[in-house]
């Protein structure tokens, strides 16, 4: 057994123990982005850094392998430091936004996009649900906003923008079980509403003002056609549904799931810290039936290369070019359908750490411990 002192407590571990596991096992947490257990670390993102006092420097926690006597530090404030500036780093070259325009926007912090995808999928109750959940954070209605949404909206650059307030007012219809009826008929919330939304005050990547090409991008995912107009007073669920079809899908398919939003909510990190010389055209790979790719959000952790490689998949994924050009993508430049079987392909979406890989529809089930 090795000796090891741990901001300050000593602890045994087995020989061969990587420092990661060491901290972990001592209660120690430790942020990571480019691990994955049962996998071979990588040692990418350096997010684990941890001090050796003995030595005298920073290390990659999920690498290094414990020596007889080591001493780490995890808390201190150069600690702290190096994790911050590897964020600000991976962040620099991240091209995504966290939030759609759209609900950045809305006074009330109407998750818009998330509200418009159960509208599409006919799911009425869910999307009344999202509109509640809103007005309970913040305790704005709709009642005399200008719709600073639809202005925001990005479709109305292609033809009209969508009907979102048309669209809210005619959710907020549908009474679920924390509303009840007032003597006219109208829907009143139940619950006092509170002042406080963690969402409002989140790390928020942006895009900024879209590039030529960006546009496109999004609108392939959408579709095609002006605003839908009902034929009576109000939207029919189909009719609502074909023009929530409309909507660009602009925000992050994993905004509350996204380990690098975390963690740069956690350290503090701006985005805007390390410059370049201008951002990469947002780009969005929508040839699998499982999984969309995003490689502007990718950090080239390599989680999925390992993961593909480990599933035997042919041709799988890898890193392409060199230097500050690296991508992950298909060897060859085959189409990522013929790259990763279903199954494999939903994995790498669950264990990627960003929104580069996640389902059409967001609905990952996040790998526990990564």
């Amino acid at each position: 057994m090795l000796n090891i002192t741990i901001n300050g407590e000593t602890h045994q571990v087995a020989d061969g123990t990587r420092v990661l596991a060491a901290c972990r096992a001592a209660g120690v947490d430790i942020p990571t982005l480019c691990w994955l257990e049962g996998q071979a670390h990588f040692t990418s993102c350096m997010v684990c850094a941890v001090k050796d006092v003995e030595r005298g420097r920073l290390i990659p926690a999920c690498s290094a392998p414990v020596a007889d006597g080591m001493v780490i530090e995890t808390d201190t404030d150069e600690v702290s430091e190096a994790r911050r500036v590897a964020l600000e780093l991976l962040l620099s070259e991240h091209v995504g936004d966290c939030r759609a325009p759209c609900q950045r926007v809305c006074p009330a912090q109407i998750d818009i996009p998330g509200m418009l995808r159960q509208i599409e999928a006919g799911d009425m109750t869910a999307a009344a649900r999202t509109v509640q959940q809103a007005r309970e954070r913040t305790g704005i209605t709709c009642e005399s906003c200008k719709a600073p949404c639809e202005k925001a909206c990005r479709r109305g650059r292609a033809d009209q923008a969508l009907a979102i307030r048309n669209l809210v007012t005619m959710v907020e219809k549908v009474e679920i079980g924390d509303r009840r009826k007032t003597e006219d008929g109208r829907l009143q919330t139940v619950r006092q509403p509170t002042a406080n939304s963690r969402e409002m005050h989140r790390f928020d990547s942006t895009i900024g003002p879209l590039q030529p090409g960006d546009l496109s991008a999004f609108m392939a995912g959408a579709a095609p056609g002006p605003q839908v107009i009902p034929d009576g007073d109000d939207y029919t669920a189909a009719e609502a549904s074909r023009e929530a079809a409309r909507c660009l899908r602009c925000d992050c398919r994993k905004p509350a799931a996204c380990k690098l939003r975390d963690l740069a909510d956690a350290y503090g990190a701006r985005q805007a810290r390390y410059k370049g010389t201008g951002r990469k055209p947002v780009e969005i790979i929508r040839d699998h039936p499982a999984i969309v790719f995003e490689p502007g959000k990718c950090i080239k952790c390599g989680i999925c290369t390992r993961l593909a490689e480990a599933a035997g998949e042919t041709p799988g994924l890898t890193f392409l070019q060199r230097g500050m050009e690296t991508t992950v993508g298909v060897p060859f430049g085959d189409p990522l359908a013929q790259a990763l079987t279903p199954a494999t392909a939903r994995r790498c979406a669950d264990a990627c750490p960003t929104g580069a890989l996640s389902r059409p529809q967001g609905e990952s089930s996040i790998i526990p411990n990564l």
